[in-house]
């Protein structure tokens, strides 16, 4: 045999190696896709696995043939079952899978960078089929769908905007799921929470019942990650910030009270994560007890202000807070404590910080009287009595007198006199009565100055109230603010009443 003629067998003989490993239709469908005959190539393939149906280089070349024609989705189900059936094209199956997602996912990057979200959002979606397993196509597209929705936001056409924020979410939940990067996922849920918040505030507040299930699923996908405080800090952030605008632009609270308190569950749950991690933050915490203190949920906020008191002892706003809250809770104790650190350790001349001091003190004092502790109640008076000085010095008040604190028995006594029988040039007769062959009384010097003599002019009475007689009483020495008896003799028969006509006094 001739050298031509042996080697012509030869070339015979691995030609129909290569036949006997792939069918007919697989080898001819490899040799159209070399030739960049695509479509011809997927059809041959499809024939090829009806005859075959597990014929793996079949579905290999059948998504390569995909990926060509830009069918992603149909090319990543093939690779997958290429891969299955021929464990040894694997490798060479995800290296393709990944550069048909690079092509789009990157497409899509440059579209958000030109700000022309709509055709981001068809990238990420391609994205999302040519690698479903891959959590950057669905965060990327969440990104999309938000950055629309905000556009949709200023236009203000809302119902388009929680659309768009809803898909967003739909998104972001995917890719939060098929992460395993602990950065990927923190970034991830940061996003979720910010977005959630948003809508939450966004919706108006006669459909508060429509925010709910946001609400909700900030709680549930935050609760399988109980290592994060990040997204507590966002929704929280979020929920605070729209309260306060709305404060400052005097909406009604009824608008915006809910803001409050959900944004202080939002710092509170951060603060309590910290906690647990050894990371505590004064801050989140001063922002979860504002929050709260807001919202009046005063014991709360006072838990959580007294614990950024402990590890930043020097802020004077959180212990006025403190001390607003456990006034307004009746913990007067606790509110005169952080009064009195204000005043005496950091060196506050605040007003409001004296004012609700001398409401604690104040408060105390009726308790004390309440209770029938005098002793309780003088101190707590004159305790009271200091810090009003104090609240109307800072406050810069004309009259720095406090309004008077009687106890019950200085208010009956002082009903006793003011219900005086007879008064003039303020000395009061409080009480007389027919004793016999005298009237006899008690009075009273309510001025500021002594009077040495006091005369009574008195006209007698019978049963019918007619006068049948005179008498007179005299008081020797009546000092400022003295109370004294009297009493008056008579003479006549059938007295049964009497009536002072005047009164003198030097």
């Amino acid at each position: 045999m001739k050298y031509g003629q042996l080697l012509s067998v030869v070339l015979l003989a691995l030609l129909a190696l290569v036949l006997g490993c792939n069918s007919m239709q697989t080898s001819s469908a490899i040799l159209r896709y070399q030739q960049g005959e695509f479509e011809m190539a997927d059809s041959l393939c499809r024939e090829a696995l009806r005859m075959n149906p597990n014929d793996g280089e079949a579905y290999f070349y059948l998504a390569l043939s995909q990926s060509m024609l830009q069918n992603y989705e149909d090319a990543y189900g093939n690779f997958a079952k290429a891969a299955e059936l021929k464990p040894e094209r694997s490798e060479m199956a995800q290296t393709n899978i990944d550069r048909n997602f690079a092509e789009v996912f990157n497409q899509g990057v440059d579209a958000s960078t030109a700000e022309n979200n709509d055709y981001a959002i068809e990238c990420f979606q391609t994205a999302t089929l040519a690698n479903p397993q891959n959590p950057l196509g669905f965060t990327n597209l969440a990104k999309a769908y938000w950055a629309r929705a905000q556009d949709r936001r200023e236009m203000s056409l809302a119902d388009q905007f929680i659309e768009n924020a809803d898909l967003a979410l739909e998104n972001m939940a995917i890719g939060l799921e098929l992460s395993t990067d602990p950065d990927t996922r923190a970034a991830t849920a940061l996003l979720m929470a910010n977005i959630l918040g948003n809508i939450y505030v966004s919706i108006p507040n006669v459909d508060k019942e429509m925010r709910e299930p946001y609400l909700t699923r900030y709680r549930d996908f935050t609760a399988a990650m109980p290592e994060a405080y990040i997204p507590h800090e966002t929704f929280g952030e979020v929920l605070l910030s729209m309260a306060e605008e709305l404060r400052s632009n005097r909406r009604s609270e009824d608008w915006y009270h809910d803001f409050y308190v959900f944004a202080g569950e939002g710092f509170g749950k951060a603060a309590d994560v910290r906690n647990t991690m050894g990371q505590e933050d004064d801050n989140i915490l001063y922002l979860a007890g504002t929050a709260y203190l807001n919202a009046e949920m005063y014991p709360e906020a006072a838990d959580y202000l007294q614990r950024a008191v402990e590890l930043n002892p020097n802020q004077e706003q959180a212990y006025y807070y403190i001390e607003y809250c456990n006034y307004q809770t009746k913990n007067y104790d606790a509110a005169i404590e952080a009064a009195l650190f204000l005043t005496d350790n950091l060196g506050s001349a605040e007003a409001n910080v004296y004012q609700v001091l001398f409401m604690c003190y104040k408060a105390k004092a009726e308790l004390a009287d309440e209770a029938n502790d005098s002793a309780g109640f003088v101190d707590n008076r004159t305790r009271y009595e200091d810090a009003y000085l104090s609240y109307a010095t800072y406050a810069g008040l004309d009259e720095i007198s406090p309004p008077p604190l009687i106890s019950k028995e200085e208010r009956a006594e002082q009903e006793r006199i003011d219900m005086a029988i007879f008064e003039k040039d303020n000395i009061a007769v409080i009480t007389g009565e027919v004793v016999g062959k005298f009237i006899r009384g008690s009075i009273i010097n309510k001025n500021d100055e002594d009077y040495e003599y006091i005369e009574l002019a008195i006209d007698l009475l019978d049963a019918d109230g007619e006068p049948i007689g005179t008498a007179l009483a005299e008081i020797e020495g009546l000092t400022a603010g003295e109370e004294s008896t009297f009493s008056a003799a008579f003479i006549e028969d059938g007295i049964e009443g009497f009536l002072i006509t005047d009164l003198l006094a030097e």
